[in-house]
């Protein structure tokens, strides 16, 4: 009742037991948390090799990409980036060796 009440006085919604026994698992929230200024997928606190870290990223990305395009084409045999985690294991694609730069 505390709580509830906390939350009242804060203009905050208060979701009961009850209520969330009625909640469908397939809902989802219906706002979105604000975005974060930094990625998450890049840690590091060395600013210069953050930078480099960001560009490796983003070439990672473009590669994906393109061989995803080009895999949804038709061609089957195109390699994707080294690092392609989802699509090797649930796709069987062909991926790219750490030291080959495609």
């Amino acid at each position: 009742r505390e709580v509830r009440a906390a939350m009242q006085r804060q203009g905050r919604k208060f979701v009961g037991v009850r209520r969330l026994k009625r909640l469908r698992t397939s809902e989802g929230a219906k706002s979105m948390a604000k975005r974060r200024d930094l990625n998450p997928r890049i840690a590091c606190k060395d600013p210069e090799e953050r930078k480099q870290e960001l560009v490796a990223l983003k070439k990672f990305y473009s590669m994906y990409r393109e061989s995803l395009s080009r895999w949804r084409s038709g061609d089957k045999k195109v390699k994707f980036p080294h690092g392609t985690y989802k699509m090797r294991i649930f796709a069987k694609v062909n991926c790219l060796g750490p030291d080959e730069s495609g």
